[in-house]
């Protein structure tokens, strides 16, 4: 008699509740995005920063000072460096402030009463609040 033998192979079909070790790994942790999908870099996120440097020559510097002094207050100027607004400088005068954006064209008109007054816009890492410009203007006595 000849016997014959057959073999079964079971399949275990999971049920759609139970998922692998691997598929239960990726639902707890979220993926990672490659590195040109971050679009945010470093330089990206830092702000950068500006100065406006300007120069003026006047006549009678020591007269028109006060002056100017006065015009950046009302303006809303304030010092900005270790020195106070229109510091005596050899012969001329140092203005280092900040004043609102706002008033910076009035800022302008004012000193370009008195001679003309030429600016400068600089990088500078020194990032000023929303609004607010940082300004040194060198006054110095007309040859």
């Amino acid at each position: 008699m000849t016997s014959s033998s057959t073999t079964t192979s079971l399949v275990v079909a999971k049920s759609p509740t139970e998922k692998s070790a691997k598929e239960n790994n990726a639902a707890a942790v979220p993926p990672i995005p490659p590195a040109d999908e971050d679009k945010t870099t470093a330089a990206d996120s830092k702000r950068q920063g500006f100065l406006y440097r300007g120069s003026i020559e006047i006549t009678n510097v020591q007269a028109v000072t006060p002056k100017l002094v006065d015009k950046v207050s009302e303006l809303g100027g304030r010092k900005a460096g270790n020195v106070e607004l229109g510091w005596s400088r050899g012969s001329g005068a140092y203005f280092h402030l900040t004043i609102p954006e706002l008033k910076y064209e009035e800022l302008k008109a004012a000193f370009s009463q008195y001679g003309e007054l030429k600016i400068t816009k600089e990088k500078h890492d020194r990032v000023m609040p929303e609004g607010i410009i940082r300004i040194i203007i060198t006054v110095e006595e007309k040859k």
